[in-house]
């Protein structure tokens, strides 16, 4: 017994090849998605575009487009706006767990550059993303940053 829904074996077969024609393209996006969406700090290599920094120590504020890079637990950079680098902080010690910068949550590194001691606090509460970073300088107050960061990709 076969049932009739008025497509013609031809319109039928035409509508079927369209979808399957269609069908890898959506599997494609929905997996890309998903890596976008899903990024693991603590596993993944992270580019964080900032838009506006803070010098805490001076007070001076400007807008940029710098980036911080952070690889996996391993180490964190900071490159100007030509991507030149312009600091390599190594990671020695992990505060916290945030497993999709997607979403609400933080982690806080303790790191070292150039024989000096300090941390980077990567931040998101909703829309807003804000890295931290303050690095003690001897005897001088310590130097502390903070980026507004504009938006999150892996690499």
């Amino acid at each position: 017994m076969s049932i009739n829904i008025g497509l013609s074996n031809t319109q039928e077969s035409k509508s079927s090849r369209k979808y399957k024609m269609i069908l890898p393209f959506i599997l494609l996006l929905l997996t890309t998605s998903q890596g976008l969406l899903g990024q693991d700090i603590e596993v993944e290599t992270i580019a964080w575009n900032i838009q506006h920094k803070v010098d805490i120590s001076t007070g001076n504020s400007e807008s940029v487009s710098e980036k911080i890079i952070s690889y996996d637990n391993n180490h964190i950079e900071w490159h100007d706006e030509k991507g030149i680098l312009k600091y390599d902080y190594i990671i020695r010690q992990v505060n916290g767990q945030w497993s999709n910068v997607a979403h609400s949550g933080s982690i806080l590194y303790e790191v070292e550059s150039d024989g000096k001691q300090g941390t980077v606090g990567f931040t998101r509460d909703g829309q807003e993303i804000i890295i931290n970073l303050i690095m003690l300088n001897g005897d001088s107050l310590p130097e502390r940053f903070r980026f507004i960061v504009s938006n999150v990709l892996p690499l």
